[in-house]
């Protein structure tokens, strides 16, 4: 088999995502102790990042709690499908031994990225709101 980048990313999606779940689907048997804060944005300036929250939410997720998911970030559910549809991809393009056909054009996947972008901040935002009139 010859191997090209794409054929490496294509395995380390298939090796990476499964990867990411188990973590995921694990994170709350790790004590406390153990775990790391990721997040150096809300440790330094105690404010929480656009992307706080998808830890807990893929977690939740994992573990088929899709309410606490939504709750804990509103994207994460959004973020976990876009991974397994990646995956997905990346196991037929190298059982078919070549690449898939893009679904969308460059600038119809550059639109969804700024929308996708937009609707963290947006998100974000509204949860930096909500938490300053809760207080």
């Amino acid at each position: 088999m010859h191997l090209t980048a794409r054929s490496n990313w294509g395995w380390g999606v298939i090796v990476g995502v499964p990867a990411l779940f188990v973590v995921a689907y694990l994170w709350p048997m790790i004590p406390a102790f153990l775990r790391p804060g990721l997040c150096a944005v809300k440790r330094f300036s105690g404010f929480p990042c656009p992307g706080c929250g998808l830890r807990s939410s893929l977690s939740l997720l994992a573990h088929g709690e899709l309410r606490g998911s939504i709750d804990a970030h509103p994207l994460g559910v959004l973020i976990a499908l876009w991974l397994l549809y990646v995956a997905a991809r990346a196991i037929l393009s190298l059982v078919m031994g070549r690449p898939l056909p893009a679904l969308l054009s460059q600038g119809q996947r550059d639109l969804l990225l700024y929308v996708f972008v937009a609707a963290l901040v947006l998100q974000w935002l509204a949860g930096l709101a909500i938490s300053w009139i809760g207080t």
